[in-house]
C-alpha cells in the first residue's frame, strides 16, 4: 500500500502490531522508488527483530542489505520516517509512541522509472511455504 511523497519534507507514523509466522516474513514502513528503504519487523529463528534494509535492483537482481537489527521486546510497535527537503530518510522505531531510536543509515529517496517516490505500509512472505502471518497497522499519519 503506496502513497506519493505529499510534501517536499515530512514524517509518517504508524502503528503496528505484527502476527508473522515464519521466519524471513515481514511487515512494516517502505520508502519505494529506483530504489528503496524499510523498516519492519522480521521474524528468524522464531525471534522477533526490528531491521532497516536498503536495496536496489542491480542486473535486475534484488541487491536488497540489512542496516541495521535490533530484538524486537515485543510484537507491537512504533514506526516513523522522516523526509528532508532533499529526500534523505531517516527510520526509527518506538514502544510508548514517545521516545524514538534511529535504526540504521540514512537514505536518499530517488524517483523510480515510472513513478515518483513512494511512502508505504507492506507485509510479505518470501518463503515458498503457505504463511498465515499477518500485520494489523492501526493507523498511519503524515505530517
Amino acid at each position: 500500500l503506496l502513497q506519493k511523497f505529499p510534501a517536499p519534507s515530512f514524517t509518517v507514523i504508524t502503528k503496528m502490531e505484527s502476527f508473522i509466522n515464519q521466519d524471513r516474513n515481514k511487515c512494516g514502513l517502505v520508502i519505494m522508488g529506483g530504489e528503496w528503504a524499510f523498516i519492519a519487523m522480521e521474524k528468524e529463528n522464531d525471534s522477533l527483530y526490528i531491521r532497516t534494509y536498503k536495496g536496489t535492483y542491480e542486473r535486475c537482481n534484488d541487491a536488497t542489505k540489512m542496516t541495521g537489527s535490533i530484538a524486537a521486546i515485543t510484537n507491537s510497535c512504533y514506526f516513523h520516517v522522516t523526509v528532508d527537503t532533499t529526500g534523505s530518510c531517516q527510520f526509527s522505531y518506538s514502544y510508548d509512541n514517545d521516545r524514538f531510536t534511529d535504526l540504521g543509515d540514512p537514505f536518499t529517496a530517488k524517483r523510480g522509472r515510472w513513478i515518483g517516490a513512494k511512502v508505504g505500509l507492506f507485509c510479505t512472505n518470501p518463503n515458498i511455504l503457505e504463511s498465515k502471518g499477518y500485520a494489523i497497522f492501526d493507523w498511519f499519519r503524515v505530517e
